[in-house]
């Protein structure tokens, strides 16, 4: 794979360790707790372009944006902290948060299930949020991406909302 990295973890305590035992202390657990998604620390291949797109919004050195070319081929959110500091940290939960009540609470049909990645690129951690539904198959078949027809209007729609 062309320009795809592979990641090795860190020995102690790594980066991903330090924000998830940082978001479980800042953020108690939601009333929603018991439909708990799908989580995985993951450090498989990926490629840099896969957390760039438009942005929502910044805020305390962290980035929310919207994949312009998304792993599975449709909606990803990503949450890009600089640094882990406590207000990176804090502001990381918040757009975690955001996030997943845009989703499942004002997302096209309201996806009640969705998939929380978190991705260790050496010197910073990158967070990876996109709703579940079936793998178009489009990419299953041939690999092809594409953006969603209504990705300007889910930003404008979460920025309206939320910030």
């Amino acid at each position: 794979m062309a320009g795809a990295q592979r990641k090795r973890p860190l020995r102690g305590r790594s980066l991903l360790q330090e924000l998830w035992a940082a978001l479980r202390r800042h953020h108690p657990p939601s009333p929603h707790a018991a439909r708990r998604p799908a989580t995985r620390e993951d450090e498989l291949l990926c490629r840099p372009e896969e957390f760039e797109g438009p942005v929502i919004c910044e805020r305390d050195g962290v980035t929310l944006n919207v994949s312009d070319v998304p792993r599975i081929g449709f909606w990803e959110f990503n949450i890009l902290p600089e640094k882990l500091t406590p207000a990176a940290i804090n502001t990381t939960a918040d757009f975690i948060q955001i996030i997943v009540d845009f989703l499942t609470h004002h997302f096209g049909s309201q996806t009640q299930s969705y998939n929380i990645f978190f991705y260790d690129l050496g010197s910073r951690i990158a967070v990876k949020l996109l709703p579940r539904f079936a793998t178009p198959p489009i990419f299953v078949g041939y690999g092809i991406h594409f953006r969603p027809s209504s990705l300007d209007e889910a930003i404008h729609a979460i920025r309206q909302r939320y910030f």
